[in-house]
């Protein structure tokens, strides 16, 4: 079986940071138009989280994250260190996630959503 070709990625708009060598205004107003765009294209791809202390006990705990869509991506900070504990999520419609814990309970333990 022929292996298949690699698709190599696009270009993509960058941003050039060089030293201004000249005392050109309109040069200067372009640097800053540049960096003005960059600094807002960044901040369009930050995506809305929530963040909260949430005791976990061993078993299935809902948490009502206030998103507006389903969640992308939970991390878990634990309170309490035991080679036991292991936790898994899911979805449970678009404002809920559930997270289920096996082991030891946690103690508010840190839990983000994205």
């Amino acid at each position: 079986m022929p292996a298949r070709r690699i698709r190599r990625p696009g270009p993509r708009s960058q941003l050039l940071t060089g030293t201004q060598l000249t005392t050109d205004p309109d040069a200067g107003a372009r640097l800053l138009s540049d960096l003005s765009s960059a600094h807002q294209e960044l901040e369009r791809r930050v995506e809305p989280r929530a963040i909260f202390a949430v005791d976990l006990p061993v078993g299935a705990t809902r948490i009502n994250h206030k998103l507006g869509r389903k969640a992308r991506h939970v991390a878990i900070g634990p309170t309490t260190a035991d080679a036991t504990w292991a936790w898994a999520w899911a979805n449970d419609g678009d404002a809920t996630v559930v997270i289920t814990t096996v082991g030891v309970p946690q103690t508010a333990a840190s839990v983000e959503v994205t």
